[in-house]
């Protein structure tokens, strides 16, 4: 039996960056050669507009490699070079994000020379992207792929979820704050020893907290290892006031299967005409069955995470056991607390 965060450890698709950054042999030649390119490339003049975007690179050299690499060893076969730069611009610290693919597209077309991959032109026999090709010629370890291999989309949580900041639980932290303050008052900075500097530091933190949490309401809510926003969509962001006790509501509810519907086996919603259909279908089945027996495994009952999407409608977390998926997926899932309802 695995605990929530035991869980989130294993399956989340989050934590692949955290397996490749462990995995990337920074003393390897490959790796100090990006680096010596990167550095000529950064102290290299070029006319304005680009000398100008090159000095806004945020992250240092050896961060820079890193995210080359990060965005390389996940790769096995020839992918445009449009998907590498993406992947990699996105991590660049830029503030305007085709700045941050520039940048990156640069960089990968200069550092072919490392060894990392071959560039393919489009017009190359082998390449068949239809723009640059990107090869890669290492890989990540054996033990890491199959960490990744296990990753999957989000998945239902078997304890309760983090609550996202309800108008409730703002309230309290105003109040505590200005309970704090007041003790801050209270202390007199004349005559204040180390321990009432001690003591009015610890108030300092604490309020700082407060205003954090204040500052950043639509984030951290929902699984127990994850801070991300309620918004669906990283660029729809924002801090702007949202029924965050609405979304607490969905979270509070308890499901359950119901194990006759699982019993019966998904069937295709549509014809599945190519091999590679009926594979991934098969692949969907089989790591469906998986997610379902480690969430049984936990207990009888499982809640969902809830997010909004930039209109504001409201959807729960999940790929293989979801409310809002297939006929067969919303047929499987039932309130476990149930009432009767008399007509």
């Amino acid at each position: 039996m695995l605990s929530q965060e035991e869980i989130e450890a294993t399956y989340s698709r989050k934590n692949i960056r955290k397996l490749i950054l462990a995995d990337i042999d920074k003393q390897a030649d490959v790796f100090i050669d990006c680096i010596r390119i990167v550095e000529a490339y950064r102290i290299k003049p070029y006319y304005a507009s680009k000398q100008e975007r090159v000095a806004k690179l945020a992250l240092d050299s050896e961060s820079v490699v890193v995210e080359l690499f990060a965005a390389i060893l996940t790769k096995s076969d020839m992918n445009p070079i449009q998907a590498i730069a993406t992947q990699m611009g996105n991590r660049l610290g830029y503030q305007y994000i085709i700045d941050g693919i520039k940048t990156a597209a640069e960089i990968v077309a200069i550092c072919e020379v490392s060894g990392l991959y071959t560039l393919y032109h489009a017009d190359h026999p082998d390449n068949e992207t239809s723009t640059l090709g990107v090869l890669p010629h290492y890989g990540l370890g054996k033990e890491t792929k199959g960490s990744i291999d296990k990753t999957t989309f989000p998945i239902p949580m078997v304890s309760k979820p983090t609550e996202w900041l309800s108008s409730h639980r703002r309230e309290q932290l105003g109040e505590r704050k200005e309970k704090l303050q007041g003790f801050m008052k209270l202390i007199d900075s004349e005559t204040m020893d180390q321990m009432d500097l001690a003591q009015w530091r610890s108030y300092q933190k604490k309020i700082e907290h407060i205003d954090k949490t204040l500052a950043n309401p639509n984030v951290g809510g929902g699984y127990l290892m994850d801070s991300s926003s309620c918004i669906l969509g990283t660029i729809n962001h924002h801090n702007h006031y949202l029924n965050l006790d609405a979304l607490n509501t969905l979270q509070s509810i308890e499901w359950c299967f119901n194990d006759f519907i699982v019993g019966l086996g998904e069937l295709p919603n549509k014809p599945l005409i190519t091999s590679d259909q009926q594979a991934q279908f098969t692949q969907f089945k089989e790591e469906a069955i998986e997610i379902r027996k480690v969430l049984q495994e936990n207990g009888e009952k499982f809640q969902f995470r809830w997010d909004y999407d930039s209109r504001g409608r409201s959807y729960s977390r999940g790929y293989h056991v979801n409310l809002q998926s297939t006929e067969f997926q919303k047929a499987s899932i039932e309130f476990y607390k149930k009432e009767v309802i008399e007509l």
